[in-house]
């Protein structure tokens, strides 16, 4: 008898919507639910993909019994805590990359996750794509609209949110070259 895997995906920006478009298509997958700090239109798009549930507040997937495994799609910032309260809770975890751009925040998550023994997976697949492979190097090649946000993003300001160039630019350099 095969079981449904029941997933909460945390962020539904460009990524967490691509990966929820993605995911309810799947056989054997359930997205239970997803959360996002910018609530306006996240209950139509996600009723749009049989997505029942939404929230401004992404415990309320961590807590829930019937979820299996969470996807971090959520700002880097907020990675470390949201690994250590799903690990806590048994949740198996997708992180999109970096799990954080401080090494002990990344080592304080990891223990977390050692402790509690859930599976923890970083995604970062852009490292294989060779149209952003051609650059080669910090710096080199261009950014164009083949790496450009859908034309309903929201380019957010400060730290956590520079732009998905600078942002990819950025990963590849420091997983690539040391």
């Amino acid at each position: 008898m095969s079981r449904t895997t029941r997933l909460g995906i945390i962020g539904a920006g460009r990524i967490g919507k691509m990966h929820a478009a993605n995911l309810v298509r799947m056989p054997g997958v359930e997205v239970k639910g997803i959360s996002d700090i910018r609530t306006d239109g996240l209950a139509e798009w996600a009723a749009s993909l049989g997505i029942a549930h939404t929230t401004d507040d992404y415990r309320q997937l961590i807590e829930d019994p019937e979820i299996d495994a969470v996807l971090i799609c959520s700002s880097t910032d907020t990675h470390p805590d949201i690994i250590v309260q799903a690990a806590r809770a048994g949740k198996h975890i997708f992180c999109e990359k970096p799990i954080s751009f401080d090494l002990a925040e990344t080592e304080r998550a990891l223990e977390a996750v050692r402790q509690t023994g859930v599976k923890l997976q970083v995604g970062f697949v852009r490292r294989f794509d060779p149209s952003f492979r051609q650059g080669e190097g910090p710096g080199a090649g261009r950014c164009d609209r083949r790496a450009a946000p859908p034309p309903d993003h929201r380019p957010r300001s400060g730290a956590a949110g520079r732009g998905i160039c600078e942002s990819q630019r950025r990963h590849l350099h420091r997983h690539d070259h040391p």
